[in-house]
């Protein structure tokens, strides 16, 4: 009697059994290349073309040398001037951002019991008031006269240019005869009208308070008077170390 064949021998059930196992290694192999893809991932890859770093990169055996934390440390003092201002006798006065240079007269007070102005024909002369303080002096107000003219052309014009003029933080440079230099910085002005002005108060002459440099010119011309109704006062402060 012929026996039916079992199911392992059938054809059919052979080919089902050899792609069951393929496909059972071919998940292994999935499986085992996505744990190494996500290993890979994570090791960290050297960066190129950062915008941040221009510098060479340094070889992988060189030893970097440590960056200095910066220290606090006071502004610089500009070259040229003292670090330690001491009274000096001006000769000259520079406004480096304006590059302006004018001669420094030493004078005392004109009729009218105020700081003499420089000679009317001399529109870029100053005038340093020598009965108050020196540049340099540890206290008080220097005071320094400038010409304005009411049809242009003085320093005092000048310094009140507006977008071209004295401006906060510009150094200013008072030089002796022997090039020491007692320097400052403008800080601000006020504007004082002549009919107002006290002659007690200390806008413009103060020989012990703060050290401070007080520019001053005329402002407001008045041609029914052929007169100026203010005064501009500069203020700038010692550039010290």
């Amino acid at each position: 009697m012929t026996q039916n064949p079992s199911s392992e021998n059938r054809p059919g059930h052979s080919r089902r059994t050899r792609l069951i196992g393929l496909l059972v290694a071919l998940l292994v192999i999935a499986v085992a290349a996505t744990m190494i893809w996500r290993q890979t991932r994570d090791v960290p890859q050297a960066a190129t073309g950062s915008p941040a770093s221009l510098a060479p990169a340094s070889s992988a055996s060189a030893t970097p040398t440590p960056t200095p934390s910066p220290t606090p440390s006071r502004a610089a003092v500009p070259a040229g001037c003292m670090a330690k201002q001491q009274p000096i006798t001006p000769s000259t006065m520079k406004i480096d951002r304006m590059k302006v240079s004018s001669p420094v007269l030493s004078l005392g007070l004109d009729a009218d019991n105020a700081a003499a102005a420089p000679p009317k024909d001399e529109p870029t002369t100053t005038a340093w008031y020598n009965r108050g303080p020196r540049p340099g002096s540890a206290k008080g107000k220097v005071v320094l006269t400038i010409h304005t003219y009411h049809k242009g052309g003085a320093l005092g014009n000048e310094l009140r240019q507006p977008g071209s003029g004295l401006t906060k933080g510009d150094l200013i440079r008072m030089t002796d005869s022997s090039g020491r230099q007692a320097c400052y910085r403008y800080d601000h002005n006020v504007k004082v009208m002549v009919k107002d002005y006290d002659p007690d108060s200390d806008i413009i002459y103060d020989d012990h308070g703060r050290p401070m440099l007080a520019i001053v010119i005329c402002w407001d011309y008045d041609a029914s008077r052929n007169d100026w109704d203010s005064r501009i006062v500069f203020y700038a402060t010692p550039v010290t170390a």
